[in-house]
Order: structure tokens, then sequence, then C-alpha cells
């Protein structure tokens, strides 16, 4: 992009002069830099020129990372002028974006302006566009009352969800009742606090009241899968629930038959309301112990069989509901190493990333950076990972991908939580269904295709291969380690390309389109997961390579990783030459991502946002493929690629 020589000069003056205006009151500051630029622009009816203004200012933020109250002031001067206009949007929410991953401690705040800018877009949205505008700002209500809800501030999440329910109805028939859903879940565990907050201010003002301590034991085990916390309280109350404190409080793996089946039907026998699907997967947890070490086929086996059979068809496993406590490595299982595995040249989709003796480092990443492993798990294994933040903050993720091949996550620990200490998570996958744990402590249990870990293109390794991620950085990661359960795994390529996934259009210079040809016609190959394609076609001809498992037709996300050709485009698939188009600046490997919303299409190469052209009609048509167009003679590789769609 280029700037007005006048913006130039202010740019100037920020690098130059920083320690002068850093002294300075950060309005003072504004004024003195911006202030006449920004009375003019307000002065003036075309909102276009508040947009243009905005964009300006995003600049000018990254340019100020050191003065951290006036980088923030101008993040917000960018999405004041930004949010008027409806061209600004984008602009106005990638400058929350950033300044929330610049400054994590101003996270709420920018999430309550990001909230206002998708309630603006929903109200103003008409016909097939209010949907989409629906469905981003309630998926945002979620994210952060989800956020508060973790943090404790349960009111605040109810309140959030309820400023959604309008939003829910254009969604879909069913996104009212799923919101209304979690509002009832969070008002029972808000009622829950509180019940144990009066409890434990009544055991406080008597300390012997037994009645009230075995109360305030079961509440925190049922109501808060809380054991350590139970155990606290459970001398005051009776024998029975001072044992059973004392088998919770324990590794499920350190449980004896006995005591596995005791507290199994202590479980089940307790488990209702909120906490119903936690507490019986801690007794099915209990009961699975029991059958374990229990051999024999007796009426003890046979009855805790029946048990697991009654929870396996009462319960239904949801995500966000705790899991069964962890249990120790199988039996005959094999541990795999995969930080060893990592080549640093091939292996990473995004950020920056290196190896620091047995560790592998994030060093920095502005949006979600993944890395995959040349191995792929078999059906059923655990991934495990310790890390440290070292500045602590930035989100981390652990990747896989479902029987299905499509993209799945969870995020051990989010960019709103700060801390530098070094964590364990763990991701374990079963038959029918998924546990993670952070610490030692259960955190989700769910099936495999429990919508909270599905992913997007972003957070794709490719089918059947694991992952890690990161973002913001610098992240540390000291083990990554697989555990074989059921068989084998393997060992992987560095890429995920499938030949199948790819055809090839000539030009038809006489016919003016394009037109399918065999991949025969040019050079295609794979190998190690990297495809290769080469334009040999007669005649010098043009040649696209198109991705032809998934047309597009509205909204998606791409992210991908890729060298050479002559253009990355967007094209109808009725072969008009329509595109919106990239065009490649050289042979080195670029990773990229690219991603449309209603109504806003943006490019990034190499963190940076890329021009994109219009050719012809490129709005015109219906479904497009995703393209790269190749010279004649022009050699494209490709080692990741990961396009979704929303699901309808």
């Amino acid at each position: 992009m280029l700037w007005p020589r006048s913006y130039l000069s202010v740019l100037l003056i920020l690098t130059c002069c920083t320690s002068s205006v850093r002294a300075a009151n950060p309005n003072d500051s504004f004024e003195a830099l911006f202030g006449a630029e920004a009375k003019k622009v307000q002065g003036t009816a075309d909102k276009r020129d508040d947009v243009a203004f905005a964009k300006k200012l995003m600049a000018a933020a990254g340019s100020v990372s050191d003065d951290k109250a006036f980088q923030a002031l101008v993040y917000e001067k960018a999405f004041d002028f930004a949010v008027v206009d409806a061209s600004g949007f984008e602009t106005a929410q990638q400058a929350m974006v950033e300044l929330a991953a610049a400054q994590p401690e101003r996270g709420d705040a920018c999430d309550e302006r990001l909230l206002t800018l998708f309630e603006k877009q929903f109200r103003m949205a008409g016909g097939s566009a209010r949907k989409g505008a629906a469905g981003v700002l309630v998926e945002k209500i979620c994210e952060v009352s989800e956020r508060k809800a973790g943090a404790g501030g349960f009111e605040e999440a109810i309140a959030l969800l309820r400023r959604g329910l309008v939003a829910a109805v254009a969604v879909g028939p069913e996104k009212r009742p799923e919101l209304i859903s979690r509002i009832s879940v969070l008002e029972d565990r808000l009622a829950a606090r509180n019940r144990i907050a009066e409890l434990t201010g009544k055991l406080r003002a008597k300390p012997d009241d037994a009645k009230v301590a075995g109360e305030l034991v079961t509440a925190l085990l049922v109501d808060n899968d809380d054991p350590v916390g139970a155990a606290k309280y459970a001398a005051v109350a009776d024998g029975t629930l001072r044992h059973i404190s004392e088998l919770a409080v324990k590794d499920v793996a350190e449980l004896t038959e006995g005591e596995a089946v005791q507290l199994g039907d202590w479980y089940k026998l307790h488990a209702h309301g909120f906490g119903k699907s936690a507490t019986l997967a801690r007794a099915r947890g209990c009961y699975e112990r029991f059958m374990s070490l229990h051999a024999k086929e007796d009426v003890q086996r046979l009855k805790v069989r029946l048990a697991l059979d009654e929870i396996g068809a009462t319960v239904v496993v949801k995500p966000s509901k705790p899991a069964p406590a962890a249990v120790a490595v199988e039996k005959n299982s094999r541990v795999v190493k995969l930080i060893p595995l990592v080549d640093l040249e091939r292996d990473p989709l995004a950020g920056t990333w290196r190896r620091d003796k047995d560790e592998l480092v994030m060093e920095a990443g502005m949006r979600y950076s993944p890395i995959r492993f040349a191995y792929q798990p078999p059906e059923e294994f655990d991934l495990r990972v310790e890390f440290t933040r070292v500045e602590g903050k930035g989100s981390v993720g652990l990747l896989w991908s479902t029987a299905e091949g499509r993209p799945a996550y969870w995020n051990a620990v989010d960019s709103k939580s700060a801390d530098e200490g070094r964590h364990t998570a763990l991701l374990r996958v079963r038959k029918g269904e998924i546990s993670t744990f952070l610490d030692g402590k259960a955190v989700a249990h769910g099936t495999p295709d429990a919508p909270e870990w599905v992913g997007e293109a972003n957070t794709s390794v490719g089918a059947g291969s694991l992952g890690v991620a990161a973002h913001v950085g610098p992240t540390r990661f000291h083990v990554i380690e697989v555990v074989e359960v059921s068989g084998k795994g393997r060992s992987g390529a560095h890429g995920d390309a499938d030949l199948k996934d790819w055809r090839v259009l000539l030009w038809d210079a006489q016919g003016g389109r394009w037109v399918d040809g065999p991949l025969e016609k040019i050079t295609v190959t794979v190998k190690d997961g990297v495809l290769e394609a080469r334009n040999t076609a007669a005649g010098k001809a043009k040649a696209l390579v198109y991705f032809v498992r998934q047309p597009m037709e509205a909204n998606f996300s791409a992210n991908f990783v890729w060298s050479g050709g002559g253009e990355i485009s967007l094209r109808p698939t009725d072969g008009a030459d329509d595109a919106i188009a990239y065009s490649v600046p050289d042979d080195k490997w670029h990773s990229a991502r690219w991603r449309r919303t209603d109504g806003q299409i943006g490019l990034f190469v190499d963190e940076q946002q890329a021009p994109l052209n219009a050719r012809n009609n490129p709005d015109g048509g219906t479904a497009k493929f995703f393209c790269f167009e190749l010279e004649a003679n022009q050699t494209l590789r490709v080692r990741h690629f990961a396009l979704t769609v929303p699901v309808k």
C-alpha cells in the first residue's frame, strides 16, 4: 500500500520523537500529531474519509508499541473513526483485535467494543446478510460469556447471553434455545456458588455443625467437582462422607477394587442438576477402574457392568463438562516423543519457530501459529504437552483431526489468562469420546463431533496428523509426546497435500474460457506430502491448479503454505475468466490465510495484508474455486492447504 507523503512524515515523527511524545499525556500527543487531520475528517460529510483516516491510525499504532497508553488511544481512535461507516467495520474490528493482542490486559474493553460493533452490523444488515451478522454477534457473545463464566463472573455471563437472544432468532431456530440452555446452566452454577458460600458462612459461624459440613462437602464434590476443596471440611462431616472425601482426592488409578466401587456408587447416587454429567463421568471412571482390576466374571462384575450401561444410557456427554479423572498409562502402551521429529524448514505452518536443545519454541506469531508433526497416531491415543508462556500471554492449543479428516482443536489456555507458569495439557482420544485435562484437572469431556472441538482452517494440520499451536508468543514447549493406546502410529509426511483434491483447468484461447484438463496435461506429483506442479502444457497455455474438494459459495477460511506460481485467485466454477487475484512476487515459501465473511474479504501473506485485484466480474456467477495460476514452465509447490466453509 502507498501512503501519502504527509502521512509518511507523521510516521517519521513517531519513530524519531517517541521519547518526547511518550512523556506527554496520550490525548495531548494525539492532538499534536493527528488533531488537525481528525478535525478535518470530522468536518466532511463523506464517511469514507473517516475510514481512510482510521486505516492511517492503525498503521501508526503499530509503530509506538513501547508507549502502551498512547498506542491504546490510537487503536481506540481508529475504531471510533472506522465504525461510522459500514465500509470501515473490518478496520474497526482489526483495531480491537490488534490492541487485545498487543495489550491483553485491555482484552475486556476490546471485547465490549467488538460486541458494540457486531451489534451495529446486525442492526444494519438486511436480507441474506442479516443471518451472517447475527451469527458473528452470537458467536462473540458466547465466547466472551464463556470466558467470564470461567473466571467466576456468572452474572456478567448471563447478562451477555440475554443480550444475544434477539440476534439468536436470526441465526436459526436452534440458536435461541441453545442460549436459553446456557443461561439456565449458568444460573444453576450461580445458585450453587451462592449455596456453597452460604454453607461456608454457616460452618464458619458454627465449626462443629456436622450437618452443615456434610451438605458443604456434598455440594463441593457434586456441584463444583472439587474434591480438594471438599477435603478441607470433611473432618467435621459424618464418617461416611469423610471416607468418600478421602477416596475422591485420590487419582482413580490408585483406588482398590472395593474403593472404586464404593466411590462410583456414591457419585452415581448423587448425580443431579447441572453437575450430573460431571458426577456420572466420575462414577464411570471409578467403575472402569474396577473393571480393569477385577477380571473374574461374577456377580460383582455384572453389577458394575450394569451400572456402566445405565450411565451410558442416561448421560448426554457435552463439551465443557469435567471429564473423568486422569488414569495411568495403559499397559503395553508406547510413548512417542514428537519434538525430535520436527523439521523446522518444513513443519511450521505459521509463526516463527526454533529449537532450543530438546525443546521447541514458538518465538512470535501475530496469528494462531501451528506446527505439525510427521507422525500419524493410532485410533486411540493420549497427546501430552508441557509448555510455558514465557511472557505469560497468548493461547496454546492441541490440534488433531477427526476420523473423517476434519480439523479439531482444544485451547488448553487462552489469550485472556495470564501467567508464566509451566503447564501440562493432556488430550485423551478414545472411541466415541474425547477428554481434556490441564495440570491434572479434568477440563472437558465429549463426543468426537462435539461442536467445541470443531476447528477451522487455521487449526488444521492435515487429516490424520497432530500438532500444537501458540499465539503471540514466545511459548516454550518442553515435552510433546504421544501415548499410543490402540495399536501403533506410523511415520507421516512433512506435508498434507493429496493429489485427488486437485484438478487442472487449461485456458482455451479460442473459446475464451477455462476448461477441464487431465492432470497429465501438466506435470503434477506429490512427494512427502508436497504437491509439485509444473506447467508443461503444449503451446505455452496458461494452467490453473484448483482445489476441487470444496467450492465456496460465500464465506470461507483458507490457510496454506506454498511457493511459486503466478497468481492465487478465486474463480467461478463456470469457466469464465473472472477472478479475485493476488500476484505472487517470487518463488520463496510463504504462509497465507484468506478469509471471507459477509461483505468482507482479506488475504494475509506472511502476516502482512496482501493486495487483491479484481478482474472482469469477480462477484458474478455462483460458487468459486480456489486456484493457483501457472504460466508456461512455471512451477508451484503446496505443502499445506486447509479450507473450511460454514456448516449449514
